[in-house]
This record gives C-alpha cells, structure tokens and sequence, in this order.
C-alpha cells in the first residue's frame, strides 16, 4: 500500500469521509510505505491543529494533492 497525503488524513481523522474505508484497507495491507514529502505535509497540518487552524489548512493540503496529482 502506497499511501499519500490524502490516505494519511483519512486514516488518521474519523471525521474524513473515507475515514472507515482507510482503515479497513490499511489493515489488510501487508507492506505500508509513504513518502517523505507526504509526511512532511501531513505533519504540518498536525501541528496546525494544536494553532486552531486546521479546517484552512486541510482545505489546501487538499488543493496541494490535487495539483500534485494532475
């Protein structure tokens, strides 16, 4: 399982509409790698949470995948 910015929300966030799909698929995955920079990103919006921020910043994490992605 390759997991991006966006799987790595999901996971992490019940709140995340794919949140219970994540999961079950993160379970059943027998190798898990990421990349650094998907880490990277994940870890800033974490510590936007602590701020009070998050909802702006997930809004361009996700604008940053979606660009990533294209």
């Amino acid at each position: 399982m390759l997991l991006d910015t966006s799987g790595l929300l999901c996971l992490h966030f019940s709140t995340e509409p794919l949140h219970t799909q994540a999961c079950v698929e993160y379970q059943k995955a027998t190798v898990r790698l990421t990349k650094s920079y998907n880490l990277e990103v994940f870890s800033s919006g974490i510590q936007n949470v602590f701020y009070g921020d998050f909802g702006r910043h997930l809004s361009q994490l996700r604008a940053k995948v979606r660009r990533n992605a294209a």
